[in-house]
This record gives structure tokens, C-alpha cells and sequence, in this order.
């Protein structure tokens, strides 16, 4: 198992110590919340989900519905923006979980909020973990596989990020997903940014007074919903994390800058 992975594994058996012998027969009030609880989530009450939850696992924490709780309340904490309450509850879940589905729906959640939170090894283990709970060619990979490769490739391991991307396409060929790896895939760095415009002599200005900055500037072009576009971009970098750093360090700041991929 590689170092994340042991680190995701021991973080999951450290948590699930808290809350041991989960066999418990599920009462008929558990089953209630924890039903309010999903349609609770499914309905946008993200407050009332995680109210449902603490009540369920207040009293029915030792009954083979835990997992699926935490899997529940980390969902809402998430979209509540409380990254770190939804992280240790889908830990939880991971380590609790009895059932392959619940397992493999609180991988996929754990792995999107440690992408999130820039957790890349978390992510990666926990997206590579999921997989393995999926039937080859059956959904949710397609959305496994796009975020692993993102995750890849902000790791600056642009081989790996493609083998990702082009199981992707094959699997899953003209889907969103798909054509979205489309557009990433054979990226080798990361560029900053900093606009497009409709005209090649709009981008050579702006690059221009870039470059009286000091900055590495260059232009290109890329197709946007079936029309030539032209952009102004900035360095090239192996890793997402060098470019974000690159960018808060450029007085001023570049507005409305953004890191993409590049080829």
C-alpha cells in the first residue's frame, strides 16, 4: 500500500476506535432519521440533515446504520463549507462501512473534500480505493477518474494524469467527463492565465504589457464551443501548487488570472 494509502487506513482505524462494535440491530426511530436525514440532503436542508444525524448517531452510534450516518452528515457538513467537520466523518464512514456501496460513496466524498482542502494524497488514495468498489465502465467512474487525474496532474504527474484521462474517454466517450479529459489530457505544465480575447492583436497587447512587467507572457490559442480564441498566459510550472505561489507573488496582482493546464 503506498504512504497515503497507510495514512488514509490508519486515519480510518484510529477514528473508527472511537466508535467500536457497530453490529447493533438498527431500531425502527434509527431508521426514521436516518431516512429524514437523506431527504433532508437530497432537499438542500443541509441543517436539518445534520441535525437527523446527531440524533441517530447520539443514540444508535453501535448499530450497523452508523456508517451510512456519517456518510450523510459529512455530505451536508461539506456543502455547509465545514470542510474539516466533513472530512472526519467521512473517515469515519470509510472505517465503519460494512456495506460495499457505503464504502465506496464515502471514498468518493472523502476524496472530493480532501481535493478541496489540497489533501492530494488523501484524494488520490481515496479515489483509487473507490474504483475498486465500481464495476469497470459503470458510473460514478467517470467522476472518480476525471478528479483522479486532476489530482495527477496538480501533483505535476502529468504520465499518470493521462492514463487516467484516456480510460476515462474509452470508458465513458462522449460524455461530459469525457470531453472534459479531453481538454486536459497531454497537459505537461501548469500556466497562469490571464485572459482571452476575440482577437490575436487584443492578446499580443495584453501580453505585451505583461512582459514591461517583467512577466514571462506568451500567447496562444484554444477553441471554445466551436470558435478560435486567443490567451494571454504566464510562466510554465510542473505543479499547481508552483503556480498558485507564483501567483500571489505578482504585484499587482493579475486580475481575473486563473491556473490551467497547458500542453
Amino acid at each position: 500500500m503506498s504512504g497515503p494509502g497507510r495514512l488514509l487506513a490508519a486515519l480510518a482505524l484510529c477514528m473508527a476506535s472511537h466508535v467500536s462494535g457497530c453490529n447493533g440491530r438498527a431500531s425502527p426511530q434509527a431508521l426514521r432519521l436516518l431516512h429524514e436525514g437523506k431527504q433532508a440532503l437530497q432537499n438542500g436542508e443541509l441543517q436539518v440533515a445534520v441535525r437527523k444525524m446527531d440524533a441517530l448517531l447520539a443514540e444508535h452510534a453501535r448499530t450497523r446504520l452508523a456508517a451510512e450516518a456519517y456518510l450523510v452528515r459529512g455530505q451536508a457538513r461539506q456543502q455547509l463549507a465545514d470542510l474539516d467537520g466533513a472530512k472526519a466523518d467521512l473517515g469515519l464512514a470509510v472505517a465503519l462501512a460494512a456495506d460495499s456501496a457505503v464504502r465506496t460513496r464515502s471514498l468518493i466524498a472523502l476524496g472530493d473534500v480532501a481535493m478541496r482542502t489540497a489533501d492530494l494524497g488523501t484524494a488520490d488514495s481515496a479515489y483509487r480505493q473507490a474504483l475498486e468498489g465500481i464495476e469497470t465502465g459503470q458510473k460514478p467512474a467517470d467522476h472518480v477518474l476525471l478528479q483522479l487525474g486532476c489530482v495527477l496532474q496538480r501533483q505535476g504527474r502529468w504520465a499518470e494524469a493521462d492514463l487516467q484521462f484516456d480510460r476515462l474517454i474509452y470508458l465513458f466517450d462522449g460524455s461530459p467527463q469525457a470531453k472534459l479529459a479531453g481538454r486536459k489530457v497531454r497537459s505537461r505544465a501548469w500556466t497562469i492565465r490571464t485572459g482571452q480575447f476575440d482577437s490575436r492583436r487584443e492578446a499580443e497587447k495584453a501580453a505585451e504589457g505583461l512582459r514591461a512587467r517583467k512577466l514571462d507572457a506568451s500567447t496562444g490559442e484554444i477553441q471554445r464551443q466551436g470558435r478560435l480564441a486567443f490567451v494571454v498566459e504566464v510562466g510554465s510550472f510542473a505543479t499547481y501548487r508552483q503556480a498558485a505561489v507564483a501567483m500571489g507573488h505578482v504585484q499587482p496582482p493579475l486580475e481575473k488570472a486563473s491556473i490551467v493546464e497547458t500542453r
